[in-house]
């Protein structure tokens, strides 16, 4: 007992020490900590954004700020309800919501969950980075303690309303409901308001504009706790629920330039913060080409409306010098854009194909998944680099069953680009959550950089209030694919802009290398993309709409993304021309027999045909047999005069082709030793003359003989006679 008695005092002497000791840590890290009544008031971001030359492209933005007296009480409830149920009977702090967060975060062996009061976040909001240490939220904890100490609680409501940051640029409840709605704050309806609510735990996730699914879940959310708080009636939850979410999108959203958007969430992302106040005083400089991006034509220009974004990359430094959008970076399935570095690229760097493989390109069942093709035309069996020039499906589908997922997916992550669906349908660029227009863009850099991935930047270094360097862009590359494979994509993609899916870039009048790609079925298109790039730049189009609804009918990736790319790169080269791309030693100019590739073989050519077909293989994977050795000799055409009982046979074959004649067993004539035409003096008089003609070839010492041909019977009939027989072969029976 005494031994007990001694173990509990001494435990209990060191918790009060430990206590002591986090009491003394807790004012010494806190003591220098100011509580500014200012900041509360009036709140504003005040970063500034240069471009490439150091000239300022934004400096800052102020909110409108809203009285509560102002707010309707479903607006206030709505955020305390989702927020800090306990706001008005907590003193700031709420201690069983920490207990509570502290108990599911162990069950759940993660810190998914928190416990910040709607004090705290104003606090956090307003005097303190969003850097998540132990030091900042002591400093919160005796702000938020001061807080509620000076002001009323609808009074710290009201700050809160009018600091917290709602995504699109957005700090405040006025700007919100303005931005998303179109309206007040004080006409926000209780559906309205749940959405907003539901936008403060994460933003960018719940942004109606990106993420409309999403928001709206979230919302219903919302609306069930103010239920559960007795907020709203239970029998009215319906209602809000089937309250559709009427986006103020054409004027606030649609005609705006999301660029600079953009560039602060990069910025945050960057420097691990989560809202534009940790960004004050910060200078961030970009890329951008303000003139260059002001030059980027809009689909307007064209007579088309609906969303857009394009951007221009420096393929030297890897980085963004023109960027226009009305969307910001959303993620959407880049459809047949992703074939080339997704699928082809690969299975060609595996050696699993070739360009000039041939490929059914017929209807297919894939246990159940049969893809078609635009238009439902098929081509039959056609080489790999017609597949993609054309941008045919089953093809794809079928390189993709055979090379396999695995790699698939395993090059992907090589270019920073990640997907969960694991099906056929990725080789048509069916890729789950889709991939921003930047991260399409920067799957293509590999093909101007000798098979190198790099990250495409727009921020090239952030500098902090105090004159600090704290990000400078990286120049990590990741090698992907070899040389050989990023010129053998470039030279199918250069005749895809001649001829293939992006042929309307044939008007330059200089050479690029472009894909298109195009989502939508049987009620219209969503999605359109025109990818372009020259060993200089690299130019990437995306049209579409927001909300998911159709295009014009006329919009696919061939059509208008194509003709803006065109624009821009005949902008880029106003004064000048592309340079090309140089062929690499590990790869291969090779000229195919086209008589055999017509019959599904790859043979080289003789060396000397004129009809050969050229492709571009790795060296290794060429074809080592010459063509003449399968196909077999034939002879073109021949006549047949007889005169004066003087027989003459003169016959026409291809050049490297040799020709015997018979007369039963004997050969009477070889082309290969006599180079005249075949004379025979006949002897008798009103004779039957039968000849064979017997084609041949001789490739490496091996002789190939053609078909056996029986020529037509010569009559002699007599010295006086003059009668000729000269016909071509084909009129004999």
């Amino acid at each position: 007992m005494k031994k007990a008695i001694k173990v509990f005092i001494y435990l209990t002497l060191v918790a009060l020490i430990l206590v002591g000791a986090v009491i003394c840590w807790y004012f010494a890290v806190t003591a220098n900590t100011v509580f500014d009544d200012s900041k509360l008031k009036k709140f504003e971001q005040s970063f500034t954004v240069y471009d490439s030359s150091e000239n300022v492209i934004e400096q800052k933005r102020s909110v409108e700020y809203v009285t509560a007296d102002k707010l309707p009480s479903h607006v206030k409830n709505a955020f305390i309800a989702v927020e800090d149920k306990r706001f008005y009977s907590h003193h700031g702090i709420d201690m069983r919501a920490i207990l509570r967060a502290i108990k599911n975060n162990v069950l759940s062996f993660s810190f998914k969950e928190g416990a910040s009061t709607i004090s705290q976040q104003l606090v956090k909001n307003t005097f303190l980075s969003g850097d998540k240490t132990i030091t900042r939220k002591m400093k919160e904890i005796k702000l938020t303690k001061i807080l509620e100490s000076k002001y009323g609680k609808d009074e710290i409501l009201e700050m809160y309303l009018n600091t917290v940051y709602f995504g699109e640029g957005s700090y405040g409840i006025g700007a919100a409901a303005e931005k998303y709605f179109g309206v007040k704050a004080e006409d926000l309806t209780v559906s309205q308001a749940a959405a907003l609510a539901g936008l403060v735990k994460s933003p960018s996730y719940y942004d109606p504009f990106k993420n409309y699914e999403n928001s709206l879940s979230r919302r219903n959310l919302v609306l069930d706790i103010m239920a559960d708080e007795n907020y709203i009636i239970t029998s009215d939850i319906k209602t809000y629920k089937n309250e559709e979410i009427i986006l103020n999108y054409d004027n606030n959203y649609k005609n705006e330039d999301k660029t600079l958007d953009s560039i602060v969430d990069e910025a945050l992302t960057l420097l691990h913060k989560n809202k534009l106040s940790d960004l004050n005083g910060y200078k961030i400089y970009t890329s951008l080409d303000r003139n260059l991006s002001r030059g980027i034509p809009t689909p307007n220009e064209y007579g088309i409306q609906c969303d857009y974004s394009a951007i221009v990359i420096d393929n030297k430094y890897k980085t963004i010098i023109a960027a226009a959008s009305d969307v910001g970076e959303i993620s959407r399935c880049p459809a047949s854009a992703a074939k080339p570095w997704l699928l082809y690229a690969p299975a060609i760097e595996e050696k699993y194909i070739t360009e000039a493989t041939k490929i059914d390109d017929s209807i297919t069942d894939f246990n159940g998944y049969v893809p078609t093709n635009y238009g439902n035309k098929y081509y039959g069996f056609t080489s790999v680099k017609d597949c993609l020039t054309k941008s045919l499906n089953v093809p794809a589908v079928k390189i993709a069953s055979g090379f396999g997922i695995d790699k698939i997916v395993r090059y992907a992550k090589k270019m920073n680009i990640e997907f969960q669906n694991e099906d056929l349908s990725i080789a048509l660029g069916n890729l789950s959550g889709g991939i921003t227009l930047r991260q399409l863009a920067g799957a293509y850099l590999p093909f101007s950089s000798d098979g190198y991935y790099y990250k495409p930047t727009i921020i090239e270094k952030i500098v902090n209030p105090k004159g600090k360097t704290v990000y400078k862009k990286s120049t990590e590359s990741v090698k992907v694919f070899s040389s050989g494979t990023a010129f053998i994509i470039n030279d199918i993609l250069y005749e895809t802009a001649k001829s293939g899916t992006a042929k309307k870039l044939g008007a330059l009048g200089f050479d690029v290398c472009a894909k298109t790609g195009t989502n939508g079925d049987e009620n219209g298109n969503i999605d359109a993309y025109c990818i372009a790039y020259t060993p200089e730049y690299t130019v990437a189009v995306w049209l579409g709409n927001r909300d998911f609804s159709a295009l014009d009918n006329s919009v696919s990736g061939g059509t208008y993304p194509t003709s803006i790319a065109a624009d821009i790169i005949s902008t880029l080269y106003k004064s000048g021309k592309p340079t090309k791309f140089s062929r690499p030693n590990d790869v291969l100019e090779v000229k195919i027999d086209k008589k055999s590739y017509e019959d599904g073989k790859i043979y080289l050519s003789g060396g000397e045909d004129k009809d050969g077909i050229g492709f571009y293989f790795l060296s290794g994977t060429e074809p080592k047999s010459v063509a003449t050795m399968e196909v077999k000799p034939y002879v073109k055409d021949y006549k047949i005069i007889c005169l004066n009982n003087v027989i003459t046979i003169d016959v026409e074959v291809e050049k490297g082709t040799y020709y015997k004649i018979y007369e039963g067993e004997n050969i009477l004539f070889d082309s290969k030793e006599n180079e005249d035409t075949f004379v025979y003096e006949t002897k008798n008089k009103r004779a039957e003359y039968n000849f064979y003609l017997v084609p041949y070839s001789e490739i490496n010492g091996v002789t190939k003989e053609g078909d056996k041909i029986k020529l037509p019977t010569v009559k002699t009939e007599g010295k006086d006679n003059k009668r000729i027989t000269e016909l071509p072969w084909w009129e004999y029976d």
